[in-house]
């Protein structure tokens, strides 16, 4: 299990168990929290299943996301940026829908 922040990931399938072709994990989403634009407004955790194709955000991503968040105080956008990158994603720009 990884945490970042109140977020929960557990991976189900990795990468290298399909030939790169998807990862899946799921998370939790504790009541009254945001992630990106998802907010669970209710009064119970949210769960939810992700498939990810091609398997490009492993544990390793999230655990090095993790490792920036989790020092508290606003996040480091540039070393984020830096971390989707080196696994194959392109940051949105800001501003940008």
């Amino acid at each position: 299990m990884i945490r970042v922040g109140q977020i929960e990931i557990r991976f189900r399938l990795e990468a290298a168990q399909t030939g790169g072709h998807f990862t899946m994990f799921e998370y939790l989403i504790p009541a009254n929290a945001r992630v990106h634009q998802l907010e669970n407004l209710g009064v119970v955790d949210g769960r939810g299943l992700s498939v990810i194709t091609p398997g490009l955000l492993g544990p390793v991503f999230f655990r090095e996301v993790a490792d920036v968040l989790n020092v508290g105080g606003p996040p480091d956008i540039v070393r984020i940026g830096a971390i989707m990158r080196r696994h194959g994603l392109r940051p949105a720009q800001q501003g940008n829908p």
